[in-house]
């Protein structure tokens, strides 16, 4: 059984248990009772991470030629959304204030099931937020806000670029005529 065994850990079984002794069996010579022993099997699963990849359409169980081939999409477990935050005047011109640029990072785990190849889960690292940015005072100016927030940012959610604009503040003038 050692080798029937080893057979369906090349297909990605687990052994789980073995009540087949380990220095081999010799059969009695009573033909009236069946010689019995279990093993236990179980499918055996993959982690596929950025730190543990694997090739897409590679077998799952490089010692089987029929082993299950890792998905097309298994070498995309990570991925960055990047915010760009630019300050404008209302004219178009580039303000003096530099331009932000941050960025989060999401993580994908997949389960496989090494046996069958089917996706047991599969999951990202949870939505995020960006850190507010307060708008910086320009004077004379009023920015069309003075915060910018983006909040519940999934991994699969585009790059942002927020533009704050600055409108130029009514001017007043008083004019004194002297005589």
């Amino acid at each position: 059984p050692i080798d029937r065994i080893q057979k369906f850990e090349n297909k990605g079984y687990e052994l789980v248990s073995n009540d087949y002794p380990d220095g081999g069996f010799n059969f009695d010579d009573n033909d009236q009772q069946e010689q019995v022993f279990n093993v236990h099997l179980k499918h055996g699963i993959v982690t596929v991470t950025t730190k543990k990849p694997q090739t897409p359409n590679t077998s799952i169980n490089p010692k089987d030629p029929q082993s299950p081939k890792y998905p097309k999409d298994i070498s995309n477990t990570n991925s960055d959304v990047k915010r760009t935050i630019d300050y404008k005047f209302k004219d178009g011109k580039t303000t003096v204030q530099p331009t932000v640029n941050d960025s989060l990072h999401f993580e994908r785990t997949v389960v496989i099931d090494k046996v069958t190849g089917d996706v047991l889960s599969d999951t990202w690292t949870p939505s995020q937020d960006f850190n507010d940015v307060q708008t910086p005072v320009i004077q004379g100016y009023t920015p069309d806000r003075t915060v910018v927030s983006d909040k519940n940012i999934g991994h699969d959610h585009q790059n942002i670029v927020e533009h704050v604009i600055y409108n130029p503040d009514a001017q007043h003038m008083t004019i004194t005529y002297v005589d």
